[in-house]
């Protein structure tokens, strides 16, 4: 018996279920080659082991056209094979949707991939590839090891672990009808270092505050970017600004850094593409501060004697090693040494120094010293002692020797021919004295001067009392020499000198007669006396003029005799018995152990003026 073609039982099953009555009470229809009941959740139960159900199929244009043709709306459900789309749509709402589409062929091959192909270990990047006709999905492959992928399209994440390898990476598209052609190796380099420093910043050599571009250099493999910074109180990075430059490449430099810059602290940052790495911050910026260089000069003296050899000490000041250059009168003299010797040296020549420093970080180079006028005089020559009196109490200081004396029963200064003066009062027996031990150069045993100026309170014949001016005598014991004021009518000038020391037998004494007159009295007056040993004479002078001279000798004198006795100014305290002191005002006392001439005591009373040591 022919067979009955089964895709001709669905239109015979509804055309019997249209003209069969009973039909009609069916609940459901099983369509099989087995007879069996249809499945009783079913309306229609098609179940056939090698056939399958054909629905209709149109194209998109003949799908469209059934609203057309019944004039309604699409059955929701409505369920036809698109030819056009090769895809199984229903029809839902108000529009045909797509259920499920069948493909053609597999997708097309892949293209190439991009992305990062130096990543570090640790790190995740995205890779992709342009969309691939025909693919509904994307399947990526990597060959390394340690490596997660996530993502099924055209763009993946990729995942690198600590332990990731390097390897190639590969993409390909797919679908219902296969895969398509894989992409091309994408090879990707995995690091798992960061950029290593070879080469430490170092220390620049010193420089001067606002000078010089000391620089500090970092050497480093794996680095791609550069980033210095700088400690002050805490590490800073640093901008190409003000002094800087280089801030952001291998080698920082500072132009004319300032002396606050001293000590800062450097350090670079080098950072590559799996980090960074510091240098070890210990290179350091050396400003030293500006230095002046000057110079001073002293000398052994300023005041001095024709012929005096005097010598010249230069100190330097921040110098170095230096070199020096001495000028007398602007002209050069003596050798490259801190010292300089003359004994040819006048009146008013003018010494300075040049020094050269060769220090670090100097200024004011070449320096030139201070300047010393040299003062030549004759008056200093054989000047041992030289009283001013220009105290107001007190001592009195030696201005030329170191013959200070001491100040007994309180004498007060008042105003003198020069400065302040002495005021000794009788009436308290006031005076000043230095011992014997004490005293340097005043045991005269030759030729010696005094000079000095007096104020009489009273006449001496008035008051009934010599007085006593310069003495180194006990009056009767040990005697050296005496200058004095006589007590009798004639006020007289009286000086001694003696040679026994004893008995006053071999001496060479002599009195001017008056020397003092009651004009005198409230007026300073210069005195001056000399002793020329070599031939025992005394010249007695007042006023600048010799007043009277002679040559005296009791007893064939030689040399003055050496008392152990104090020398005394002002007043006398005799061993034996007796006082002698001056009552009035005494000033500007001198002691040569020489003969002054004429034109020096001249000099000395200046007109009535005085003339003050250093003359």
């Amino acid at each position: 018996m022919k067979k009955l073609n089964p895709l001709l039982v669905l239109p015979l099953l509804i055309l019997l279920l249209l003209t069969t009555d009973n039909w009609c009470l069916a609940q459901n229809v099983g369509i099989n080659s087995t007879g069996a009941s249809a499945n009783p959740s079913a309306g229609l139960d098609v179940d056939f082991s090698n056939k399958g159900t054909l629905i209709t199929r149109m194209t998109t244009a003949q799908r469209d056209a059934i609203a057309t043709s019944c004039s309604c709306t699409p059955a929701t459900g409505l369920q036809v094979f698109n030819t056009t789309t090769n895809c199984l749509e229903m029809y839902i709402g108000t529009t045909w949707q797509t259920v499920a589409c069948g493909c053609t062929g597999a997708p097309a091959a892949a293209g190439t991939i991009s992305g990062t192909a130096t990543v570090c270990s640790g790190q995740s990047t995205v890779y992709s590839v342009s969309a691939i006709s025909g693919a509904t999905s994307y399947t990526w492959s990597y060959s390394g090891t340690g490596a997660t992928i996530v993502g099924s399209t055209n763009t993946a994440i990729i995942y690198f672990s600590s332990n990731a390898t390097s390897g190639n990476l590969t993409v390909r598209g797919t679908n219902t009808c296969g895969n398509g052609t894989v992409s091309s190796n994408y090879a990707i380099s995995i690091s798992s270092t960061s950029p290593a420093i070879t080469g430490q910043p170092s220390s620049p050599s010193a420089v001067c505050t606002g000078t010089g571009t000391p620089s500090f250099t970092v050497t480093a493999t794996g680095g791609t970017a550069y980033q210095w910074q700088e400690f002050i109180t805490g590490w800073a990075d640093i901008t190409n600004a003000g002094v800087y430059s280089g801030a952001t490449s291998a080698t920082l430099t500072i132009t004319n850094p300032t002396t606050g810059m001293n000590g800062y602290k450097y350090r670079c940052v080098v950072s590559g593409a799996c980090g960074n790495t510091t240098s070890d911050g210990l290179a350091t910026l050396t400003v030293n501060a500006n230095v002046a260089a000057s110079v001073s000069i002293a000398s052994t003296a300023s005041n001095i004697c024709a012929g005096t050899n005097v010598t010249f000490t230069a100190t330097p000041a921040n110098g170095g090693t230096p070199s020096y250059q001495w000028k007398v009168n602007g002209g050069n003299v003596g050798t490259n040494s801190n010292t300089y010797a003359s004994t040819t040296l006048a009146d008013n020549d003018a010494v300075i120094c040049i020094m050269t420093s060769n220090a670090a970080c100097v200024t004011g180079s070449p320096a030139t010293s201070n300047t010393i006028t040299m003062n030549v005089s004759p008056l200093i020559c054989n000047l041992v002692s030289y009283w001013k009196f220009d105290e107001v109490s007190g001592n009195a200081a030696d201005s030329k020797g170191n013959n200070t004396l001491t100040n007994n029963n309180g004498t007060s200064f008042f105003t003198g021919i020069i400065g302040n003066g002495a005021d000794l009062e009788l009436s308290s027996s006031q005076s000043f004295s230095i011992t014997n031990a004490a005293q340097t150069g005043l045991g005269f045993t030759g030729s010696f001067s005094l000079s000095f100026w007096a104020k009489f309170e009273q006449l001496p014949s008035s008051a009934g009392s010599t007085f006593s001016v310069f003495f180194k005598s006990d009056g009767d014991v040990t005697r050296s020499y005496a200058i004095r004021f006589n007590n009798n009518v004639t006020n007289g000038f009286e000086c001694e000198a003696y040679g026994d020391g004893t008995t006053g037998t071999v001496r060479a004494g002599f009195s001017s007669g008056a020397a003092v007159s009651v004009g005198d009295v409230g007026v300073w007056r210069h005195y001056a006396a000399t002793f020329n040993a070599s031939t025992v004479t005394w010249t007695l002078y007042k006023g600048g003029s010799a007043i009277s001279s002679n040559t005296v000798n009791n007893g064939s004198f030689s040399t003055i005799y050496t008392s152990t006795n104090p020398v005394q100014i002002g007043g006398a305290n005799y061993q034996g018995g007796g006082v002698s002191f001056f009552d009035g005002g005494m000033d500007e006392i001198g002691a040569w152990n020489r003969v002054l001439t004429g034109a020096e005591i001249t000099s000395l009373y200046n007109s009535g003026a005085g003339f003050q040591y250093p003359f």
